[in-house]
């Protein structure tokens, strides 16, 4: 995978647990490592098939300064995501976050939060066999996809299929779903119980 590096941007921002470090602010030095693939834009020497790193760097000052959070840990996540989720071109990002100032009585060049993010590849078995079985699976589609941190990027087509174990019930409606999503494996599996809730599901039969 080709990346894009900035190392040590300043910014001045206010993040820190401390009341002062809220109100007056400090320096923090922020590196990017942007996984993508820009051999077209290497091929046609074009910028629009790849990450402006002007731009971005304008993106990291602006989130910075317009956000205040206790923790760089945070700072770190947070930005992390931000990013992904407006350079759609980006597979993964590296982020460290400096504070050459945090408030340390002690001798020490500086602390920092560094974290990786990226989309990953994952697939959904979905299925309906209560009321209007096709509307249902279309709104738990348009729900999954209105998540900014997960995208439906392929849909199987859809198949009748006869109920298994407990088959006192209606005929099943099934498919699979190909997502991309920044959310972790629980993370993600807790947003499709909320979809399910959403959608009245009630688990009677397990």
């Amino acid at each position: 995978m080709d990346k894009i590096i900035v190392k040590d941007l300043e910014v001045f921002a206010f993040h820190g647990v401390l009341e002062e470090e809220k109100r007056l602010g400090q320096k923090f030095i922020v590196s990017l490592e942007l996984a993508l693939d820009f051999l077209k834009a290497a091929e046609n020497d074009d910028l629009e098939l790849t990450v402006n790193y002007a731009s971005l760097c304008d993106d990291v000052q602006e989130f910075l300064q317009k956000n205040t959070f206790d923790l760089i840990e945070t700072a770190a996540h947070q930005l992390a995501i931000y990013i992904l989720e407006k350079y759609t071109l980006l597979e993964k990002i590296k982020i460290c976050i400096k504070k050459p100032s945090a408030p340390i009585r002690k001798a020490f060049g500086y602390v920092a939060a560094e974290v990786e993010r990226g989309w990953t590849k994952a697939f959904i078995g979905i299925g309906s066999n209560l009321g209007d079985r096709y509307k249902n699976i279309e709104n738990a589609i348009s729900i999954l996809g209105s998540k900014s941190t997960t995208k439906v990027t392929a849909i199987s087509e859809m198949y009748v299929t006869k109920p298994v174990g407990y088959t006192n019930q209606e005929d099943f409606v099934n498919g699979v779903l190909e997502i991309k999503t920044l959310l972790t494996p629980y993370q993600l599996l807790d947003f499709l119980h909320s979809i399910e809730l959403q959608l009245k599901r009630e688990r009677i039969i397990h």
